[in-house]
């Protein structure tokens, strides 16, 4: 190859090096201004309904700014939060940058925490503060805090990610015995835009909650058959969005009063035996008692408040002494 060919060449190279190189530069990160979200991305305004602002927060509206949406949400209250959960599999805080704003801002990702900076001697808006962007796809949950920095602010602008943001709609739910009393019904409000309806229940309250219904259910009412009697229950129901978790509803309890009635037969060590119509509650009480007394801690007997014989008595109580009971028999009906 000549001289003229070898230059050619090279100088071929060089144009191609530069209009290539801004391709690289277009690739922004922590610091820098991003104005409208990259391709693939989606942008939520810190306005947006499912974003959970909790503490005394102002949202804010300047007509010559050059925020995104002209909007932006601030507090300088110690504590003070935003949470919101997303489906996707990158995040980025969109804040501004200036000098009354917070240099170690709290966030955290799915129990993962971290600070990101809002510091800058000079005034910059549209700034990407925090990005995450190897989160797993799937559905995440985001809280940033206010840190003790007396004097200055935390400030949101806007919130892009990969996926979607999941609605914040909730229900309202209440759980109580069925009529019937072999069951318990649970109801709740409708969420708009719910596609069905996770149902959990746990026999501790704050959970954790097992899932008894998770199939997109439909309706607003639901009947647990499968509760155990005189067990506390806890139960929450959760909007389900396509398939995407919402958040979970209040906390409602209630148990099944077993209201049904027994036959105890008492057998005594002379073989004379006594029955009595009790409610399950009574019988459970006596069985209580008597092992008590068989433990060494109880008292030696057991009184029965029955009608008295006559008007010319006020009150009417008998007694079986344990020691002379030799078995005894329980009858539901």
């Amino acid at each position: 190859m000549n001289f003229k060919g070898k230059l050619s060449v090279f100088l071929v190279l060089i144009i191609s090096t530069i209009f290539l190189v801004p391709n690289f530069a277009l690739a922004v990160t922590v610091g820098q201004q991003l104005t409208s979200p990259e391709s693939g991305w989606t942008r939520y305004d810190d306005s947006d309904t499912n974003l959970i602002y909790v503490g005394t927060w102002g949202h804010a509206t300047y007509q010559n700014s050059t925020l995104y949406n002209k909007t932006e949400t601030s507090t300088a209250s110690k504590g003070d939060y935003l949470t919101f959960k997303f489906y996707g599999s990158k995040l980025r805080i969109i804040t501004s940058f200036q000098s009354n704003l917070v240099s170690n801002g709290i966030i955290d990702v799915d129990g993962v925490q971290s600070t990101f900076n809002q510091y800058r001697s000079s005034q910059l808006t549209c700034v990407i503060a925090y990005e995450k962007l190897n989160l797993s796809l799937g559905e995440h949950i985001v809280t940033i805090t206010m840190p003790n920095e007396a004097g200055k602010c935390l400030q949101i602008d806007a919130i892009d990610t990969d996926g979607k943001i999941i609605p914040s709609s909730t229900t309202t739910l209440t759980a109580a015995q069925s009529v019937t009393g072999s069951s318990i019904t649970l109801n709740w409000s409708a969420v708009i835009d719910a596609s069905g309806y996770k149902i959990m229940r746990s026999d501790i309250s704050g959970g954790p909650y097992n899932t008894i219904l998770n199939d997109n259910y439909l309706g607003t009412n639901y009947v647990d058959e499968t509760a155990t009697p005189n067990t506390m229950y806890y139960y929450v129901v959760i909007p389900l969005f396509d398939g995407l978790e919402g958040y979970k509803s209040n906390e409602a309890s209630a148990t099944i009063i077993n209201s049904g009635k027994a036959l105890l037969t008492v057998t005594y060590t002379n073989g004379i035996t006594r029955s009595y119509d009790l409610q399950i509650s009574q019988i459970d009480d006596f069985i209580t008692k008597y092992t008590n007394y068989l433990a060494g801690s109880g008292l030696p007997y057991y009184k029965f408040e029955k009608s008295p014989l006559s008007s010319n008595f006020t009150k009417r109580t008998e007694y079986i002494l344990f020691i002379h009971l030799s078995n005894f028999d329980v009858d539901e009906y």
